[in-house]
């Protein structure tokens, strides 16, 4: 009798707990569905927003950066870049220009290419070029000129578009 007992008892909190795993998991599993939806919806939102004329300005103000980088004007084109910190987007300090300048004249910039974009949120979106390094004498040569990647994140604030760099 005592293992009869003992035996639907154990039974009874199995099927407890598999009565509570279950709820569990289909909470779990409807509140993730729900922030995915959630997220999904406030992106389309954001995208139905937008305007030709929302994406022509970011553009504009990407090439025109890249410009002034193919011109060899780095610290005036990097002037109106920021730099994300934490939750911040803080325009960069004249030493952070400085470095960030150098670096691009070291890898010797003299043209570009946009690559593309993509617009997601007010807080991602990517616009993407290829940068034609090394001086325009280094591929009169070549078949083919070197390139690197590079990329802005575009942040999208008061229906002001602002960059940063692409970390």
């Amino acid at each position: 009798i005592k293992k009869k007992i003992m035996r639907q008892t154990l039974i009874k909190a199995l099927a407890a707990f598999v009565t509570i795993a279950s709820v569990a998991f289909a909470m779990l599993s409807c509140g993730g569905r729900g922030g995915r939806a959630a997220t999904q919806d406030e992106g389309e939102a954001y995208l139905s927003s937008l305007t030709k004329a929302d994406t022509a300005s970011l553009l504009s103000i990407a090439d025109s950066c890249m410009t002034l980088m193919a011109n060899g004007e780095y610290e005036k084109a990097l002037a109106g870049v920021g730099y994300v910190d934490g939750e911040t987007l803080d325009v960069m300090t004249p030493e952070m220009v400085a470095r960030t300048a150098a670096t691009f004249k070291s890898l010797g910039v003299y043209g570009f290419e946009r690559s593309g974009f993509e617009l997601s949120s007010a807080e991602d979106n990517i616009v993407r070029y290829r940068l034609k390094i090394g001086g325009p004498s280094a591929d009169s040569g070549a078949a083919i000129a070197p390139t690197t990647g590079f990329a802005f994140n575009a942040y999208r604030i008061d229906g002001n578009w602002y960059l940063s760099l692409k970390q």
